[in-house]
């Protein structure tokens, strides 16, 4: 498994049930235990909704785009170190709800008080899997996790471009790119 992996398995047959992996290993603090810990709750929601035989992952992701809605509503809290370079100057004109270029602490901060009205970008490391193993990659790619601060509840997310879910570009950075990809799902 890959370095800095979250895993919940059954012990006996040292077998993952669900797997996450997550870059915040040395510095790991309230607000990561809190992202994990959502994480494989919604994860576990999800598990049981696609155990319902009319409900197929085709449905779960046009769930998400359906709550990507929410950010209408919403301040979106970017992390104003995880930005591309130049997107800080185009944000005004490209995204029309409200935001917030916000530091770590004050991300961290929403999470742990929950903080009604708040999403926020968390970038979780993804590896790409084939017949059960792992496909090495060159280059770490990053899905971009829209999460409600109040209830943990992932709204939306943006992908890299690996065979999985939604497109996006894939990078450690918030980019241009991105925002459109998110608006397209807020106003689809």
């Amino acid at each position: 498994m890959p370095e800095y992996t979250y895993s919940l398995g059954l012990m006996e047959e040292r077998k993952p049930i669900f797997s996450m992996q997550y870059d915040s290993f040395r510095d790991f603090n309230k607000a990561d235990a809190i992202f994990v810990a959502q994480q494989f709750d919604f994860y576990f929601k999800g598990r049981i909704k696609l155990d319902d035989k009319k409900f197929k992952r085709k449905d779960l992701l046009n769930e998400m785009k359906e709550n990507a809605k929410m950010l209408k509503s919403k301040t979106l809290y970017l992390d104003k170190e995880r930005m591309s370079s130049g997107l800080e100057n185009d944000l005004k004109s490209l995204y029309k709800y409200n935001y917030k270029l916000a530091s770590k602490e004050e991300i961290d901060n929403a999470i742990i008080n929950g903080t009604e009205g708040i999403v926020y970008v968390k970038f979780v490391p993804v590896a790409q899997a084939s017949g059960g193993g792992m496909v090495k990659i060159s280059k770490r790619k990053y899905a971009q996790y829209f999460v409600d601060a109040e209830t943990g509840q992932t709204i939306a997310f943006l992908a890299p471009g690996m065979s999985i879910g939604l497109v996006g570009g894939g990078n450690s950075k918030t980019s241009k790119g991105d925002i459109k990809s998110i608006l397209k799902m807020i106003e689809d």
